[in-house]
């Protein structure tokens, strides 16, 4: 029994975003307070396009470049985090209407922005798929793979890289494990001289 931990452990990411948000906004380390989050998602894709190159001749060198987008989801929902406060704290002023109008306008607008946000990122993160993680970016970089090499056929290097669950190596799915399971797979195949295994070899 997993106890909700598997929920918890999903969910983290978009809570560390909402507190990192909060207190960046409300002692920020440089001005304006979105700043670092914004650096450090430029950082972030920096590394992520530099390995999608590397992956193709190093895939654990590659996928260790990768790991750290996860850090992403946190930076975005920081980012809309601060939005939503910064709209909290000003978007009354905005209306010239009385108070009491003002506030509806204000409540109105907040909803808006949120909506927008859950149903742009939010959500995603939240439920642990989507741009913002490594899984779907490893995929993408394994379909580079085996287009870059050739592979074909019912090999263990190519169910590596395509299938949800490789029954002779006992992987499954395409999280943290998984994914450097899979690429320990490639890396050797490119160390024996692109020799690869025969799904009957593999099961053996």
């Amino acid at each position: 029994m997993s106890l909700g931990l598997d929920n918890a452990g999903r969910a983290l990411p978009a809570a560390l975003g909402v507190l990192l948000g909060i207190f960046l906004y409300a002692k920020p380390v440089v001005q304006p307070p979105a700043a670092l989050p914004v650096l450090g998602l430029l950082v972030l894709i920096l590394l992520m396009r530099l390995a999608r190159e590397v992956f193709i001749q190093h895939p654990l060198f590659g996928l260790a470049l990768l790991e750290p987008w996860i850090l992403s989801s946190v930076l975005v929902v920081a980012l809309g985090t601060q939005l939503l406060l910064w709209l909290a704290l000003h978007a009354e002023s905005w209306f010239a209407a009385p108070a009491a109008v003002q506030k509806t306008y204000a409540a109105a607008l907040m909803g808006a922005v949120t909506a927008f946000l859950a149903t742009a990122w939010m959500k995603d993160i939240q439920d642990a798929k989507g741009p913002f993680l490594p899984g779907p970016a490893w995929k993408d970089f394994a379909r580079r793979f085996s287009t870059a090499h050739r592979l074909t056929g019912e090999t263990l290097e190519l169910e590596a890289c395509d299938a949800d669950v490789i029954a002779s190596a006992g992987i499954s799915g395409w999280g943290l494990r998984a994914r450097w399971q899979r690429s320990r797979i490639l890396s050797d195949y490119l160390r024996n001289g692109k020799r690869a295994t025969p799904l009957r070899q593999s099961a053996g």
